[in-house]
Order: C-alpha cells, then structure tokens, then sequence
C-alpha cells in the first residue's frame, strides 16, 4: 500500500507478508495458525527538513472450530498490526470466543465475547494503550426460507492507559432479511 499526501509533506509505504495453515483435525474439528509481518515506511517534509521513520509489527494469529450436531464453538487469538492513518502502526491483540446453538428448527442463538489490547508502535503524539471487550448474544428466526429477523444486544467497555475514565456503551439492534426471488437474465 503506497499513500501519498503532496500537500502536507506525507508519504507512507505499507508492506507485510502473512502466511496461514489450516488444518481439519475431524469433520467437525478444524484448526487456523498464521504468522507474518508488516513494516510502515514514513516520510514527513515540512520546512525544507525531511525525516524519514520505520515501524515494524509481527503478525500472529490462530483459530479453533469445533460443531456438534446443533452447537458450535470458535475460540480466536490474533495479532494484527495496521496503519492508523496518523503515520503510524497500531497493534491489536484480540482474544475471541463464541457459542452457537439451534434452538428449534427455525431459531438459533449465540453469544461473542472479544477482549482487545491495543498499542501504536510509535510513542511521541500517538494515542495511549487501551483495553477494552465487547460481548454480545443474538436470537435468530428464520420463519420461512424468504424471511427472516435477528435480535441482539451488546456492552461494549474501553479504557485508556492515560488515566481517563473508562467508556462504555449498551446497544440493542433488530434486523428483518427478505431472500426474495431471484432475478436472471439469459440470451
């Protein structure tokens, strides 16, 4: 990725490579590992002077499904490593876990918890640390093929490492799908 801003004296080069294995242990026991790297090139021209900056962040990531006949679990660990469009890169380490379950035929649960470190790479005039998480459970209906409606909830917590009090947030989300007819056209 190459951006540039003429205008303010900015150009950034973003490189990473990433590499990832999937391995089904069973039918329904299934296993993700990746690993790689990204590395964030700088350079800011103001006043005539140029100052050139490097960042480096390492990849890391592995998730692990398992289904049963009605129930599903899925529990993630990643690192991820992202320009923050401030010049730098931040790193995001997530903790993540899940559990579905068909309830009847037509309706099905689920609960998502994600649990976030995040740091930038870079010190000077970067945000601080944070931590936060999120959990969430949903109700599914599917009532027939065409309709469906899903209702859900989610808390969501956050709390800089600058002394700030911690932010949080409640949200409540309902969702109707038509799958309608499909449209084709064919010579």
């Amino acid at each position: 990725m190459n951006y540039r801003a003429a205008s303010v004296g900015v150009q950034s080069k973003n490189v990473g490579l990433q590499l990832s294995w999937v391995h089904p242990f069973s039918e329904t026991f299934e296993a993700t590992f990746s690993v790689g790297v990204r590395e964030l090139f700088n350079e800011f021209s103001t006043g005539g002077e140029t100052q050139k900056e490097r960042d480096l962040g390492w990849l890391a990531g592995g998730t692990v499904r398992k289904t049963w006949e009605r129930t599903s679990l899925r529990g993630e660990a990643t690192r991820q490593v992202d320009p923050s469009g401030g010049g730098y890169l931040i790193e995001v380490n997530r903790l993540s876990g899940a559990i579905e379950q068909e309830l009847t035929q037509t309706t099905s649960g689920s609960l998502v918890a994600n649990f976030y470190l995040t740091r930038p790479l870079r010190g000077e005039l970067s945000p601080p640390d944070s931590t936060s998480y999120n959990i969430g459970p949903r109700w599914t209906w599917n009532w027939t093929e065409a309709w469906s409606m899903l209702i859900g909830y989610r808390y969501a917590w956050l709390k800089r490492d600058d002394g700030s009090e911690p932010i949080y947030s409640n949200s409540i989300s309902w969702m109707l799908t038509y799958h309608g007819l499909g449209w084709s056209k064919s010579r």
